[in-house]
């Protein structure tokens, strides 16, 4: 099994499967196998590590394997008295060192944080026990900011004498922790041979704070720069008063499932771990029908490690509880929502990225812009995930369906990039941060996910129909096209039945569609995949592309007597000045091109269909101008959920037409295009004053507390015939905050 045959990507292929032992006649569904290393583990990263013949093997490619870690997710240190232990030895020979790690973490943020262990050590980052290549056992201070790839010894008094570590060693390495009062813990580490028992060497610290071990426990294979050491873990046993044991905490072998269910059609994709498709090779669908449970379908696990499963017949009036099961053990569950009647409220997300901060290379630490905060390495101030303040805010809304308008992920974060041509496994390992984030909203609401240029590493993406293209600029797609569907088959294949599936360039698939849900209509339309590239001369500048326009005017005779909503990418103007307050040119807007963008305001606005969207991560509302300022349809932009990139929407004098609040009025952007903007977030400082203390002409910037992040909330009311959009915090349940300035704007259907 390779991962080109499995995946369907387009990667080398994986010689490990093939040498690994026959699997067991029945999987242990929480004992790992293939790239998932068990329930209770989370691999950092994914493609690093490898669960084969009872072991936990690091596999990361050469110059890759400087602190690759493997989070316990189930266990959490409070107090001083506890014993680890632990089976390791050497895959490949050469500088380096296997152990545990200790204290990851804060204490009281979300215990998923710390599942995210990178080489770089900084606030967060625990204490590393371990043994090294010469046999030599120690301790190393995985938390300083500065230097962030030394990790510096720390103090302690050794005993025995170690031996070079050799490939068919077999060691076993104990931490033993105890109380010596009420804040100060002694700890040692020695290695034994496991054959024997013999203790080899010995590490101890006599004292030191307890907390520097409370938090998190992670293994750790690591090699020195230059080197290809790499080292493989089984038998890990953690006891002792010390310990805390969350089962709940546990992942896999199924993520999480994304669907939608329209006029009695369900489509549901299960995202499940990066199992061995051997020992898995699929999963059933069942629901919950007077009492009994009815199966719909088993459906193997495909590329991507997904199932997808297509139903018809499903009651629209009642909640319908779902489980995903394998033989007779239950997997997952959630609970299918009846449709709702009388509206429809519509939670819009767009923009999460994992960590400001990179977790595997030096990154600056302290804060410069005054009122910030340094942004400690492994807390929630520098890392975003599991963003479960901004869902918790979003249930707090009661949406009935959630809409994911692009960039789920950052190719960037929390660890550095993939650059292969198809990169499956790095794609995975973000994109499954987002489904284990987003779980609590997907398992029980249906969601619409459009793809962004960042969830397929693209910096921009114009699209250009698909085509292939080695430099963004001029138009298409930088990776394999089957890499793009892969993407896109994990992220939307769920979504509803496409209006015309038939593939663009390069057989890229296509997602475009209406449906009616909730009594209202909807269109998706891609506009940055069939946009125009930058550099094209002569060529005719499209936004929607001639397929797209002529659906949208078919679809505006679509569900007479409904309001109408086009779901989009980003926002068809430009609504961003630059330092001096000025419109700004920035392409990957979609005020270009703008005879194509002036055709899909026209479109919208034969629909009389407010536009809601993404991507621009300066929250807005504004209204399109055609032969005026505000002659055209609505479109609504919340900001980025969680970002680095920061944009401004600040014009230097106060504009004509003004709707009360800060940076509102009428606007013609930088390629001509007019519209009123309605309300508009920006940061609490300006990109002036951004530039004052960090290189210019830099737009990132980390510290929440100065940004203004969140999502945006749509309920339409049939009754009364009005829409209400609202503009949330990211942080609103938790802080009690309201919504932002300038919102709700409450609109009748007429005036869409």
């Amino acid at each position: 099994m390779t991962r080109r045959t499995f995946l369907g990507g387009g990667a080398a292929a994986l010689a490990a499967y093939a040498a690994a032992p026959a699997p067991a006649a029945a999987l242990d569904l929480g004992a790992g196998s293939g790239y998932w290393l068990g329930e209770r583990y989370w691999g950092n990263r994914l493609q690093d590590w490898l669960s084969r013949a009872g072991r936990m093997e690091c596999v990361a490619e050469p110059g890759m394997g400087v602190g690759r870690t493997v989070a316990l997710l189930t266990h959490e240190i409070r107090t001083g008295d506890f014993d680890l232990s632990v089976r390791t030895g050497t895959l490949a020979l050469g500088e380096g060192l296997s152990g545990f790690v200790l204290g990851t973490g804060v204490p009281g943020e979300d215990a998923r944080r710390r599942a995210l262990l990178g080489s770089a050590s900084g606030v967060g980052g625990g204490l590393i026990a371990y043994v090294d290549h010469n046999g030599a056992v120690g301790f190393r201070d995985h938390t300083p900011e500065g230097a962030q790839l030394n990790w510096p010894a720390m103090s302690a008094t050794a005993s025995g004498t170690g031996s070079p570590r050799s490939l068919d060693e077999d060691l076993t390495l104990a931490v033993t922790c105890r109380t010596v009062d009420e804040t100060t813990v002694s700890l040692r580490v020695a290695v034994r041979r496991t054959s024997d028992d013999a203790e080899l060497t010995s590490a101890t610290i006599a004292a030191l704070p307890v907390t520097s071990v409370r938090g998190g426990i992670a293994l750790m294979s690591s090699s020195r720069q230059g080197s290809e050491s790499r080292y493989w873990f089984t038998g890990l046993s953690a006891t002792g008063s010390g310990l805390t044991v969350i089962p709940e905490r546990t992942l896999g072998p199924v993520v999480g499932t994304l669907f939608t269910s329209v006029a009695g059609v369900l489509r549901m994709t299960v995202q499940c771990m990066p199992v061995d498709p051997r020992d898995l090779p699929s999963v059933s669908l069942e629901v919950l029908r007077s009492g009994s449970w009815i199966r719909l379908g088993t459906n193997q696990i495909g590329p991507g490690y997904t199932a997808q499963f297509y139903a018809s017949g499903m009651d629209p009036t009642t909640p319908t509880r779902y489980r995903i099961v394998a033989g007779d053990q239950t997997l997952y569950g959630g609970t299918i929502p009846a449709e709702p009647r009388g509206g429809i409220r519509i939670a819009s997300l767009n923009c999460l990225k994992a960590s400001h901060r990179p977790l595997d290379a030096p990154s600056a630490w302290q804060a410069r812009l005054p009122g910030s905060v340094s942004l400690d390495l492994y807390s929630r101030r520098n890392i975003y995930f599991p963003h479960n303040e901004i869902v918790d805010s979003i249930t707090a809304q009661r949406p009935d369906l959630l809409v994911a308008h692009g960039d789920q992920l950052y190719e960037t974060s929390p660890t550095r990039k993939d650059t292969s041509s198809a990169p499956e496994l790095d794609f995975l390992y973000k994109f499954l941060l987002w489904h284990w984030a987003m779980r609590p909203l997907t398992r029980r609401l249906p969601t619409v996910v459009l793809t962004d240029d960042h969830d397929v590493y693209q910096p921009n993406l114009y699209g250009e129909g698909g085509i292939a293209t080695t430099d963004f600029r001029t138009g298409g797609y930088v990776k394999a096209a089957s890499w793009v569907n892969l993407v896109q088959r994990m992220s939307s294949w769920h979504n509803p039945d496409r209006f015309d599936a038939t593939p663009v360039a390069q057989g890229i698939t296509v997602g475009y569609a209406a449906f009616s849900y909730g009594g209202t209509s909807f269109a998706i339309v891609e506009d940055r995949k069939f946009k125009t590239g930058l550099i094209k001369p002569g060529a005719t500048p499209q936004l929607l592309g001639a397929r797209q326009e002529a659906f949208l005017g078919t679809w505006a005779n679509m569900h007479p007597g409904q309001p109408k909503v086009i779901l989009t990418g980003s926002t068809w103007a430009c609504v961003q000045t630059d330092a001096d307050g000025a419109p700004r040119l920035d392409a990957d807007s979609n005020g270009w091109p703008a005879p194509g963008r002036m055709r899909a305001v026209k479109l919208a606005r034969a629909a009389h269909a407010l536009i809601v969207s993404g991507d621009q991560h300066v929250g807005h509302l504004v209204r399109h101008g055609i032969a005026g300022f505000a002659d055209g349809p609505l479109q609504f932009t919340p900001p980025a959920g969680s970002t680095s990139f920061q944009r401004w929407f600040q014009p230097a004098q106060p504009l004509p037409n003004s709707a009360g609040t800060p940076d509102t009025g009428d606007f013609t952007d930088r390629f001509g295009n007019r519209l009123r903007v309605l309300a508009a977030v920006n940061p609490k400082f300006t990109l002036r004053q951004l530039w004052d203390h960090y290189p210019a002409p830099g737009q990132d910037f980390g510290d929440r507390n100065l940004k203004r992040e969140g999502f945006g909330l749509i309920a339409f009311d049939h009754a009364r015939r009005r829409v209400r959009i609202e503009c949330w915090p990211w942080n609103a349940t938790e802080t009690g905050a309201g919504q932002y300035p300038g919102w709700p704007v409450t609109v009748p259907y007429s005036a869409l």
